[in-house]
């Protein structure tokens, strides 16, 4: 690395801390998590390749998982219902930072219906649910099972 290049990235470095600073400040303040990576100058004479970070944040996305363990689903062919609870209504217009994601995975933990909420929000409708363990109807939104995707875990 040229000497030049070195204090001139040094320089920009230290500057885009402040930089880097002021947007996780920003996101914080719109309700999302996120953590800084350390950005670290390689000492005078040491090998640049070992002080390469990891970027310099990342943002963290709420993901909400629901476990069906009496369910034994591999795809949309064999879940059991046509549509899919995301979650409770209640529960989900309330929150200051809403879920980007819904993983509904299936008894043996095998596979999960991934539910990305962004992509598949304007199909959500309400629907009384009945929660027989708890003994009570709540609103909840669904989806039909075919917006989900699929995956195995």
């Amino acid at each position: 690395m040229r000497e030049e290049y070195r204090n001139n990235f040094e320089a920009r470095l230290h500057k885009s801390e402040a930089a880097k600073l002021a947007v996780a400040h920003y996101v914080n303040s719109m309700g999302m998590p996120c953590s800084l990576n350390p950005s670290l100058m390689a000492p005078k004479g040491a090998d640049p390749e070992l002080y390469k970070d990891g970027g310099d944040m990342y943002l963290h996305f709420r993901t909400e998982v629901k476990h069906r363990p009496s369910l034994n689903f591999t795809s949309a062919e064999d879940f059991p219902f046509d549509t899919i609870i995301v979650c409770a209504k209640e529960s989900f217009d309330s929150q200051a930072c809403q879920p980007k994601f819904y993983f509904v995975c299936n008894g043996p933990l095998t596979h999960a219906a991934l539910i990305d909420v962004k992509q598949t929000r304007e199909q959500w409708y309400e629907e009384s649910v009945r929660d027989n363990e708890r003994g009570y109807s709540y609103m909840a939104y669904s989806i039909p099972k075919e917006a989900a995707r699929w995956i195995v875990l």
